[in-house]
């Protein structure tokens, strides 16, 4: 209202009004743009006394970076700005990076930008009841109104507070889909989950109680040795607890950081107690732990404290899964069973004297692949050859290889892709997806580097600098198949080179990094769709259906194989979204449990729709197999394609995997879905593809499948 005054009649006076003009800038994006950045300061500062004309110099700075920013994105576009922001933060639009990318900066004098800020502040006296201004002595102080500070005072920050412990009694079982209000099966956005019911999930019920009722303890030998590693900054945790001066400090870092003291002092809390966890479903029927922090489905570091709380003693077989278990966690994971096996006979020594002095012998195991799970293997080795008698509580773990794409092959019964992902035995070594694309891969960037196109022989011969393996491509084959973009890629490749090549200038940072991130992303591109074709192919027929429900505001509903009813369709977007260049977006957000009626949208649907599909697939596998389990009295832990259990039945969880997942995938499930999908829209759906090169008995037979 105040600009559209002004617009009117702009030579009214006011105080602070000489620099109204400076906000025309921000006209294109409407006014709320212009409050989230002004607000954002207010309330970072709002339980303080501030002075208001430098309250509203910090207004001004602020919105200076906001034009700066729109500058650059206008200018340069959006990935070199999201490129600039992720290697400088909001230092992106600083006087000196915008001359390196040859884009003016703004020029608003020390004066306007106060005065502007000043303004702003007017504004929000005037429209809410926020703030105040007040005078102390010869100062203008901006403070909260009585009703915020009353606000504030019955809400006192916290210092990471100790959120949802774990529960230290046996937790009520669930006999409907709702338990104290909180549901059974939730979606993280608003989602139509009528047709979840006591009867339509019975089976899931059942799971859900039998997983709760298991007692899990933390180890409190892990905990201690956790808590002095974390204090003295040991390089054990995916970040540094107290970074050094000169190092940049993401938000991701230290939202990282929190997490890490969070679990520390909620597993100090809990450290040598039974407890029971929380366990819900999500919409596609996969299960979750609530307690996230303390957990099995969390980080190395969580998962390396946790134990079963009712153990058993083992025999030898029990104990050899135990050596080759603590080899996985070192960094043997992708060798044979034999290799591990021998690898933790010729290392006991060096799991001992690990265990003895865990942090003066830091050399020894710092860069094992999961180094808390190898510490937690090694103690319980330990305590066997001081003890074989002695109750073991250490989970043996096994995860699927490549279980997406696992999935994926078993549906369109591809013999190839089963063979690549280990669903299938051919009496060799174990096969590994990631690497066999790496070396596609190398080939194809040979075959440029020999070739008569100087550009790409440039580009290949840039790339084949670097090593070309499973961690190149990891990242891409999974998200592929999920729908990721060429643009979303290359920002992977991008970040891939920074790392590798850091301190380029920004004038040549098209050239080092975004050019050749564009050339690999389209080689990808060629030789996952080789690979990969079923996937590929299933995601678009996904989509096709998708797009065909959508038209017609059906959602796509089928069972899985444990029967739990899925039903998948996306709303349109009933969020208002406010974006600015440098501030990110701000979001007036609705509750995540209440159902919005509204038109469907066939792009919302289809951006997860192969996600979706495979997850609901893996989550109900990951239902019979703790049935299975159950059935025969036996613990189990899941963390979706990954199981757990003591080491006396480790052997016996291993067999009913392959066992359980032969059994799983006997059924053409793809024509299933088409069918349930096709009754319940009423529309004739294309037809799933089917390589039919794989016979569903040979699924499960290969010993690497869960490893």
């Amino acid at each position: 209202m105040f600009l559209a005054r002004k617009i009117l009649d702009p030579y009214s006076a006011g105080r602070h009004h000489s620099v109204w003009e400076l906000l025309l800038h921000f006209c294109s994006r409407g006014p709320r743009g212009i409050a989230v950045v002004a607000l954002t300061p207010v309330i970072d500062r709002i339980s303080t006394i501030n002075d208001k004309k430098k309250l509203g110099a910090i207004i001004g700075r602020a919105l200076q970076d906001e034009l700066n920013g729109t500058v650059i994105h206008d200018a340069k576009g959006t990935l070199l700005l999201s490129l600039v922001r992720k290697e400088f933060g909001k230092k992106a639009v600083s006087k000196q990076v915008m001359e390196k990318l040859r884009v003016a900066p703004s020029s608003w004098t020390v004066q306007e930008k106060r005065e502007l800020g000043c303004l702003l502040l007017d504004i929000l006296i005037a429209s809410t009841q926020l703030i105040e201004e007040v005078q102390q002595g010869n100062k203008l102080v901006i403070r909260p109104t009585p009703d915020v500070e009353e606000l504030i005072r019955s809400e006192p920050p916290r210092a990471l507070p100790i959120r949802r412990l774990p529960s230290l009694l046996p937790l009520e079982p669930w006999t409907d889909v709702f338990r104290d209000g909180k549901p059974l099966v939730s979606s993280r956005k608003p989602m139509d989950l009528s047709h979840i019911s006591k009867e339509s999930c019975a089976t899931q019920i059942e799971v859900v109680n039998r997983l709760e009722s298991q007692a899990m303890q933390v180890n409190p030998w892990m905990v201690d040795v956790q808590r002095q590693a974390w204090d003295e900054n040991l390089p054990l945790f995916p970040v540094a607890r107290d970074p050094d001066p000169g190092e940049f400090r993401s938000s991701k870092d230290v939202r990282k950081r929190t997490r890490i003291e969070e679990s520390l002092r909620q597993a100090e809390e809990v450290a040598g107690r039974p407890i029971w966890l929380d366990h819900d479903k999500d919409f596609r029927g996969r299960t979750y732990v609530s307690s996230r922090l303390v957990g099995h489905q969390g980080p190395d570091y969580s998962k390396g404290v946790l134990e079963f709380h009712r153990g058993e003693p083992t025999d030898e077989k029990g104990f050899d899964h135990l050596l080759m278990a603590a080899a996985g966690h070192y960094g043997l994971s992708k060798k044979t069973w034999d290799e591990r096996l021998q690898w933790g006979k010729d290392n006991l020594h060096l799991m001992s004297a690990v265990v003895q002095a865990p942090l003066d012998r830091l050399d020894l195991w710092k860069e094992a692949s999961d180094p808390w799970q190898f510490l937690q293997a090694a103690r319980e080795i330990n305590q066997y050859l001081l003890d074989p008698s002695k109750k073991l509580h250490t989970p043996v773990r096994f995860d699927q290889c490549s279980s997406g794409v696992g999935i994926t092959a078993c549906l369109t019964r591809d013999r190839e892709l089963a063979h690549l992902t280990n669903i299938i035995w051919d009496h060799q070594s174990p096969v590994d997806l990631y690497s066999v694309v790496a070396d596609d891969l190398q080939l194809l960037l040979q075959k440029d580097l020999q070739g008569f196109d100087f550009r790409s022989a440039r580009m290949a011969e840039l790339w084949l600098k670097h090593p070309i393996d499973r961690s190149l491509t990891k990242h891409p084959c999974l998200t592929t198949i999920y729908g990721a973009t060429h643009w979303g890629i290359v920002e992977f490749l991008t970040a891939f080179l920074m790392d590798r090549t850091p301190m380029v200038d920004l004038d040549s940072w098209d050239r080092e990094f975004v050019w050749p991130s564009q050339f690999l992303s389209q080689k990808l591109h060629l030789v996952i769709g080789e690979r990969m074709r079923s996937c590929i192919e299933l995601q678009a027929w996904l989509k096709a259906v998708s797009k065909a429900c959508m038209k017609r505001q059906r959602r796509i509903q089928f069972h899985t194989p444990m029967g739990f009813p899925v039903s998948l369709g996306v709303e349109q977007e009933k969020r208002t979204k406010i974006a600015t260049t440098i501030n990110g977006s701000k979001r007036w957000q609705t509750t995540d449990t209440v159902f919005i009626p509204g038109e469907l949208s066939a792009r919302a649907t289809n951006r997860g729709i192969m996600a979706n599909v495979i997850h609901a697939f893996d989550g109900s596998l990951c239902d019979a197999v703790v049935q299975r389990m159950h059935g025969v009295g036996k613990q189990v832990i899941t963390n979706h394609d990954c199981f757990g259990s003591l080491p006396s039945n480790a052997s016996l969880l291993h067999r009913l995997l392959h066992q359980e997942l032969r059994e799983h995938f006997k059924p053409d499930w793809l024509t299933e879905v088409h069918r349930e999908a096709s009754s319940h829209s009423g529309i004739e759906l294309p037809l799933p593809p089917h390589v039919n090169s794989l016979c569903e008995g040979n699924i499960g037979h290969n010993p690497y499948c869960y490893s």
